[in-house]
């Protein structure tokens, strides 16, 4: 799931700089909104795996390599959150 949510955005956004720089502002508008739409999916999914990463999977990890595991696929969502969001949110999922 967020593995072609995360492409649907490159793809979108890529769209979008190519229609603004055609000057073809209608079609980078709509580029843009569904661009948000997408954003807003992937925050939703991201969230949802990192907190059933920390409330339940890492503390539960019976192993030194679960842990690591876990910890790696925290670190991977939390890159996923900085790819596509600005300002505060990107530095608060880059730290």
């Amino acid at each position: 799931a967020v593995g072609s949510r995360r492409a649907a955005w490159r793809i979108t956004t890529s769209v979008e700089q190519k229609e603004k720089s055609k000057g073809n502002e209608e079609n980078a508008k709509y580029a843009k909104e569904y661009c948000g739409k997408v954003e807003v999916e992937l925050k939703k999914i991201c969230d949802a795996i990192l907190g059933m990463l920390d409330k339940n999977l890492i503390s539960g990890a019976s192993n030194g390599e679960s842990k690591v595991f876990y910890q790696k696929m925290k670190a991977d969502y939390y890159r996923y959150l900085a790819e596509f969001q600005d300002g505060a949110a990107k530095e608060k999922a880059a730290d």
